[in-house]
């Protein structure tokens, strides 16, 4: 990690502690109920690979998507491979919303929020378009997002993270503000950094808009886009979405 450099440098520093592959686990066991035989899976949004290295690692043979192309070469550099395909992952550059390409897929899935981060019913639109022209007949779309009810009945707080590694110490101060006109939350990270040899100190600024969405805007989006919703959870459990959950996981069958 070159000192200093963007945010993507410090994605995996403030993340360390979300455990991907127990995460990867729950999606799994949703997947092999519904298509026991699943094999080929599809990753949008991959970001530095770690779901992707938990779904080869439970036997899938998966390809990941991130219109980061820093974050991909992380990936690359973490699956130990060169560009292109990496310990039986297949990553590549591209933006959810339009990318094509000729492989079908049992699965694919959009995890860690990445369908928030569409602020329009155009790009969700053409996000779901994506997923549903690369699944097989009968494949499955899941992903998970923020939940309009839960966001609404418990709003953001403005956390402060403090992660470090033998190099480098980085705090994060987040600042999250309401945009209810736009179902959406405008998160900005003011990021601290100090390298720990030098002392030398830097900071950055993110600005990113999540959006939060509803289970009947789901299904209409996934009627227009050839998806029909087959279940809706709250994230990491099998029980019904309610108007409590912060995270919502859905489940979308090709038609």
């Amino acid at each position: 990690m070159k000192l200093f450099g963007d945010y993507a440098d410090y994605y995996d520093l403030f993340y360390e502690d979300k455990d991907y592959r127990s995460e990867a686990a729950y999606v799994d066991r949703v997947i092999r109920r519904l298509n026991p035989g699943a094999r080929k899976l599809l990753e949008l949004g991959c970001g530095t690979g770690k779901y992707c290295r938990a779904f080869s690692e439970m036997g899938y043979v998966v390809a990941g998507l991130d219109q980061s192309s820093r974050m991909v070469r992380r990936a690359e550099k973490r699956l130990n491979g060169s560009a292109g395909s990496t310990a039986g992952v297949r990553l590549a550059v591209g933006d959810m919303r339009s990318y094509r390409e000729d492989g079908r897929y049992d699965a694919v899935v959009a995890l860690f929020h990445v369908m928030s981060y569409l602020r329009t019913q155009d790009d969700l639109i053409a996000a779901f378009t994506t997923a549903r022209s690369h699944l097989k007949p009968g494949g499955l779309f899941l992903f998970d997002c923020w939940h309009g009810h839960g966001v609404l009945n418990d709003p953001p707080k403005n956390p402060v993270k403090i992660v470090e590694n033998d190099r480098v110490r980085a705090l994060r101060r987040t600042t999250a503000v309401m945009q209810p006109s736009e179902n959406a939350v405008h998160v900005r990270f003011d990021i601290e950094l100090l390298d720990k040899e030098t002392l030398a100190k830097a900071t950055l600024a993110e600005n990113h808009w999540m959006r939060y969405l509803f289970a009947p805007e789901i299904e209409n989006i996934g009627a227009k886009t050839g998806l029909k919703l087959q279940a809706d959870y709250r994230w990491l459990s099998e029980e019904p979405l309610d108007d409590k959950a912060w995270y919502a996981f859905f489940v979308m069958i090709g038609q």
